[in-house]
Formats: structure tokens, C-alpha cells, sequence
């Protein structure tokens, strides 16, 4: 049990560390990093913690010095838990990710209440992930109020001659508010998998304008890659 105790808190810990890593990473190279299918991960994620947790706590006070070693490895389970449900939940609010995220959470408490030897990380883990918890929901709680106000629709997106950048008509909805119509430029790179997916973040804004005025903007791209918005050259930053 304590074997499967040490593997299965690795994992998890891995699991948990994978998507906050990777979207940051991705970040701070102007990407974003987009897993294939949040329902599995999230699904994973909670199957992994239960079983930890179920260990854990039949071990009761003999899971503890399974992590004497390495005692902040059960107290960041719970925070790394509450940040991963907020990464998973917004991009992906379904009734079956909320399910996967509430059994989640309660069983890395568990986790981290019963393996974590000592109680000054333990309190700290608790207290940063109350933390997080009111931070998360705040964001739940606005993303589900505010998150459908504004719906961008891409009209159309056009290739550079060299294939470098791809403009996008952007059609923003925003129901009563009325709506804008933007014209955005991004590059034209990225990796895409079953697993996961690498693209260019929010493109550079050239253009702003009306709702509706999409059906009579004009874009096309010169020859020599320049990009015109009604026969005006838009400038934009280069790779």
C-alpha cells in the first residue's frame, strides 16, 4: 500500500503540474497551450485522486512518513487541485468537468490532510488553497455571467502570400451593447496533436470598427505581404 501510495502521489503530482507548466511556459512565448479533450483530463485527474486519497486515508497516520522525505509534495497537491480546476472548468463548462473537479477537490484534501507530516505545511497548503478556492470561484462566478455577453465569430481569415500570418475578420456580438467588427493578425504556427495543441495567442488588433461592417470591409493582402483594410496598409510587428 505505501508502494502505491509513493507512485500514485507522483503521478498525480505530475498530473497536476502538467497543464499550470505547460500554459505558462507557452505564455511567456506568446502561445497558448490548449489540451485535446478536458473532460479526459479532468476525468483522469479525479480517478488518480481518489484512489490517493483512498490510500492515504486507510493508511491513516502511516501515510505520513511515507512522505517524511519529501513532506511538500502532499501539501502542494491541494493548491496545485484548485488552480487545475480552474484551468480545466473555464475553457470547458460542462456539468461533467464540474462533477470531475468537485470529487477532485475533496479528495485532495483528504490527501493532503492525511500524508502531509507535519502541520506548518499543512496549514499553509490549507490556507493558500482557501485562498485560491475564493479567487477560482470568483472567476467561475464572472466567467458564467460575463462570459457569454461578447461572442466572437472569425467571418473569414486570410493567408499572407509567404504563409508567415493569417488575418482574421473578427465579428464581436454583444447582444444590446450592439458590437465591433476587428480585424486581427497572427502568425501562422503552431502545433496540433490529439493530446494537446500549441497555437499563437490573441493576434495584434489592426483594425476596429462597426458591428456589421464586416459585409463590406475589404482585406486582401498585397503581393509584397502587406496587409490593406479598406485600401489602407496596416502596419503590425513582425515574427
Amino acid at each position: 500500500m505505501r508502494r502505491l501510495l509513493q507512485v500514485g502521489s507522483a503521478l498525480l503530482l505530475a498530473l497536476l503540474t502538467l497543464l499550470p507548466v505547460c500554459m505558462a511556459v507557452a505564455a511567456c512565448f506568446g502561445y497558448r497551450f490548449r489540451l485535446g479533450s478536458y473532460p479526459a483530463f479532468a476525468a483522469l485527474t479525479a480517478v488518480l485522486s481518489v484512489v490517493c486519497a483512498a490510500v492515504a486515508f486507510s493508511l491513516r497516520r502511516e501515510a505520513a512518513p511515507v512522505f517524511r522525505k519529501f513532506a511538500a509534495l502532499p501539501a502542494v497537491v491541494l493548491p496545485l487541485a484548485v488552480l487545475d480546476a480552474l484551468l480545466v472548468f473555464l475553457p470547458c463548462r460542462t456539468a461533467f468537468v464540474g462533477g470531475c473537479v468537485l470529487l477532485c477537490l475533496p479528495a485532495c484534501f483528504v490527501f493532503t490532510a492525511c500524508g502531509t507530516p507535519s502541520a506548518a505545511p499543512r496549514v499553509v497548503s490549507l490556507l493558500l488553497s482557501g485562498v485560491l478556492t475564493v479567487f477560482a470561484g470568483g472567476a467561475a462566478a464572472f466567467a458564467a455571467v460575463f462570459g457569454n455577453l461578447a461572442r466572437n465569430t472569425v467571418v473569414r481569415a486570410l493567408t499572407s502570400p509567404d504563409g508567415a500570418y493569417i488575418a482574421e475578420i473578427i465579428s464581436s456580438d454583444q447582444g444590446a451593447l450592439g458590437g465591433d467588427t476587428f480585424v486581427d493578425v497572427r502568425k501562422n504556427r503552431g502545433v496540433t496533436t490529439p493530446l494537446f495543441s500549441v497555437t499563437p495567442g490573441r493576434g495584434q488588433r489592426v483594425y476596429s470598427g462597426d458591428w456589421g461592417a464586416q459585409r463590406d470591409l475589404e482585406v486582401r493582402w498585397t503581393d509584397n505581404g502587406d496587409l490593406l483594410v479598406n485600401g489602407q496598409v496596416c502596419t503590425f510587428a513582425g515574427p
